[in-house]
């Protein structure tokens, strides 16, 4: 009964329904780029960024954050929620993988802890969006003023653990 939820939702329709089901929610009808939401101010950031190598223009923050749009908003996200707060996000495989990523890792890194992560297995969204691409689950929190980071590098040198890249075997 105390929260106060914001919504951002891109498609009309998504964007109705979210405020019908809460209709105390400020429900912003646009791109989570276009959004506007005080800096510092949001307890837990949740989304399904889009996957999509285009980048976003946006000159507060620097271009390697700017060059693909799920980097973006992991940054951006960065920007809304308090110190202490949560960003959960599903995100393309390229956020914990691609090497060119290794920067945006280390961006997040000097603002937050890196609790965990989680991926998919490629048939995940089969079913849902007929689709098949591997995605992760990234949980991440806003370093406090004064905090030391923690499990910084398990999330800026990421690496295969074989053991935990196959599905388990049903005997």
């Amino acid at each position: 009964a105390q929260s106060r939820l914001n919504a951002v939702e891109l498609d009309p329709i998504t964007a109705s329904i979210a405020q019908a089901l809460y209709p105390s929610a400020k429900v912003q009808r646009t791109g989570y780029e276009k959004s506007r939401i005080a800096r510092n101010t949001q307890d837990l950031v949740i989304g399904n960024v889009p996957f999509g190598k285009y980048p976003i223009i946006n000159r507060v923050f620097p271009s390697f954050l700017t060059e693909m749009i799920h980097n973006y908003f992991f940054a951006k996200a960065m920007d809304h929620v308090r110190p202490g707060g949560l960003i959960v996000f599903i995100t393309s495989k390229g956020t914990m993988d691609a090497r060119t990523a290794t920067p945006v890792r280390r961006y997040l890194m000097d603002r937050a802890h890196f609790l965990g992560a989680v991926r998919l297995p490629s048939t995940a969204f089969d079913a849902s969006a007929k689709t098949e691409v591997v995605t992760d689950i990234i949980v991440l929190q806003k370093l406090q003023e004064g905090e030391t980071r923690r499990n910084e590098d398990a999330f800026i040198t990421t690496r295969k653990i074989d053991a935990l890249s196959q599905p388990p075997r049903i005997t």
